[in-house]
């Protein structure tokens, strides 16, 4: 299992968790249409958490600062699928 299955198999198993680690991101609608961050902010997102700093508090800098933070998390992922893949194409 160990020496042929999981192997092959890895390539898929990055991918699956490259796009849950971004999609995970994304949940801003379904949190802010059912419970707007929930009873004391205990279901907020990051990304309700900026909308909330944009447009509720009036901290435009702040709430783009969370999005590059936003970015850089979604980014890492997907840097290290790339490169993984690329490696493995050509080797």
């Amino acid at each position: 299992f160990w020496r042929v299955i999981f192997p092959l198999l890895m390539p898929i198993t990055t991918l699956i968790v490259v796009i849950s680690t971004v999609d995970s991101f994304r949940s801003f609608d379904l949190v802010y249409i059912l419970t707007r961050g929930g009873p004391f902010h205990s279901t907020e997102v990051l990304a309700n958490y900026m909308y909330l700093a944009a447009f509720h508090d009036y901290q435009m800098g702040y709430a783009a600062a969370i999005a590059v933070v936003l970015m850089a998390i979604t980014i890492v992922p997907i840097a290290f699928f790339l490169r993984y893949t690329v490696r493995r194409e050509e080797g």
